[in-house]
């Protein structure tokens, strides 16, 4: 799925209903572009959606995310386990995954590298967070240090928080974790977590009033480069999830150097998002996570795969695409006793209608509805056959937390459906179901009006690519406004956020790469040295 590399400047089409009256404000999404056919889905150079609501009719813009790093676009590069890595032996910071609203700018995120500050109105990249000496790198290169950090990060109280760390998981750089904490103009503030060894990854981090939480999301074992030499092994990952939280009260000025503590908890099965109440009771969490049973984004489907009940060789047009798991996806609601690191109860929702491929992308922390209750809106990516080839279900045959058998798994496809998941009591009150050759990507919660959802919808039978409108409370209505444009074609979308209004904020925080790379420059190739520093 490569999509169009263009830089859009587009009215769209009403397609279907119309606009609500109260619905304004503007629609973000990002995703990366893959730089050839087969590249995997995650493993593109970012590019940013901005969908304005408020123009009749709306209007698109994208914009290529613009890091320091990206000046180097003439080396080499090769794909290595979803990552980029450029010839000069540093993984590229993508900029591909994440977005959020923080001090009138909008921060891109990728678990690969530093975030980067867009103007929310013109999507122009103006400034990395931090310079390269307030990050741990897991490989110092001159040219491109590897940063490694929480792709969702926290924002509260006018800071925004990171967690940056260096994992056994990888064959270089050892074991540290830093929480980070900006306000937007000053240096990054830096805290140890004395002894806390991330195992795999934290690709999330969320805030609840007392606490950091952090989910070790798993990963391939690569402490080994065996994956370069056998690429056509799949490599399990392992099916737990460990809870991670700090209390926010110990980030102080004294506990700089020394550190903060932390506190744990091992779930059963995998994981990639969750929720939390950010209001809770004193010394307890309240967690919501969609375990993602056996899915490892780590693998994509190559040359090599084949569908596993027809036996065909996989349609080129998915290469790149994320393996179909081969299991059920089950719903976790965790209460736990944060003091004693102790699960108080728990709840799981297991329904073989709408829990296949079931995710969480927005919002992460739950919404209150006038009548009290709370609510969420998971996605059901469905099950799809011409995904489900026979080197990954032949790896995850004997899978520890099964739900369905290997053996009554479909055998035709199960359309994805978005839901509305009511958190009391774990129940689906609502849910629409797409067309099975539709894919859903990047679906908004947006918090006016009467509440709605946006979410980005593609396939190939369409023309074009569309961005579809639902009532949140009300998703089996169907669609109240779908709109597009017939030379509209993006690659897979991730994340999206939504601001009520828009403008451009001066910034007065900006690092240009001179000050950025310091001493190394005298390091750098004159016509790098020239492109980073706007000198002839």
């Amino acid at each position: 799925m490569v999509g169009d590399c263009s830089e859009y400047d587009l009215e769209l089409d009403i397609l279907h209903g119309q606009l609500p009256e109260d619905l304004s404000g503007s629609y973000y999404c990002v995703g990366g572009v893959p730089h050839k056919s087969g590249t995997h889905i995650f493993a593109g150079d970012g590019m940013v959606f901005r969908l304005d609501l408020t123009a009749r009719p709306p209007r698109l813009i994208s914009r290529w995310v613009h890091p320091h790093e990206h000046e180097r676009t003439h080396l080499p590069r090769f794909e290595w386990n979803m990552l980029q890595v450029e010839a000069v032996g540093a993984v590229r910071n993508l900029a591909n995954t994440a977005l959020y609203p923080f001090a009138g700018q909008l921060l891109v995120t990728y678990d690969g590298g530093r975030p980067y500050i867009l103007d929310p109105l013109t999507l122009q990249t103006l400034s990395p967070v931090g310079r390269l000496e307030e990050w741990l790198s897991v490989i110092p290169h001159p040219l491109l240090p590897s940063v490694i950090t929480s792709a969702h990060i926290g924002v509260a109280d006018g800071n925004a928080y990171f967690c940056n760390y260096l994992t056994d998981a990888l064959p270089v750089g050892g074991s540290e974790t830093r929480i980070l904490r900006w306000d937007g103009r000053a240096d990054l503030q830096a805290w140890p977590v004395r002894g806390l060894k991330i195992r795999y990854g934290v690709h999330q981090l969320e805030l609840t009033r007392d606490y950091i939480v952090l989910l070790d999301m798993p990963t391939p074992a690569i402490a080994g480069w065996d994956k370069i030499v056998d690429s056509a092994r799949i490599q399990r990952i392992a099916d737990e999830t460990h809870v991670y939280w700090i209390r926010r009260a110990d980030l102080t000025g004294a506990n700089q150097k020394d550190g903060v503590s932390f506190k744990e908890l091992r779930l059963p099965r995998e994981n990639i998002h969750f929720a939390v109440e950010y209001d809770h009771p004193p010394g307890e969490l309240q967690l919501y996570i969609p375990h993602n049973c056996t899915l490892n984004i780590f693998e994509k489907i190559t040359e090599q795969d084949h569908e596993y009940y027809t036996g065909n060789l996989a349609e080129p047009g998915i290469r790149g695409f994320l393996h179909n798991p081969t299991d059920l996806n089950v719903f976790g609601k965790y209460r736990i006793d944060a003091e004693n690191a102790r699960l108080i109860d728990s709840q799981l929702l297991i329904d073989q209608t709408y829990g296949w491929g079931l995710n969480l992308f927005t919002p992460y922390q739950p919404y209150k509805a006038a009548d009290g209750r709370r609510y969420l809106w998971p996605f059901a990516s469905g099950f799809h056959c011409n995904t489900f080839t026979k080197r990954y279900a032949e790896a995850y045959r004997d899978y520890n937390h099964r739900t369905v058998p290997f053996e009554a798994l479909p055998r035709t496809d199960v359309p994805g459906r978005l839901l509305r998941l009511r958190l009391d009591d774990l129940v689906i009150e609502d849910s629409f179901e797409f067309a099975v050759d539709e894919t859903i990507a990047s679906h908004q919660f947006i918090d006016q009006g009467k509440g709605y959802i946006l979410c980005v919808v593609q396939s190939d039978c369409l023309p074009g690519d569309r961005f579809v409108l639902f009532d949140a409370m009300h998703l089996s209505r169907g669609p109240l406004c779908e709109m597009g444009h017939a030379c509209l074609k993006m690659a897979y979308t991730i994340h999206s956020t939504y601001l009520p209004s828009v403008e451009s904020v001066p910034l007065d925080y900006r690092i240009d790469a001179a000050t950025d790379y310091g001493h190394n420059l005298a390091r750098f190739p004159s016509e790098v040295l020239r492109a980073l520093t706007g000198k002839q």
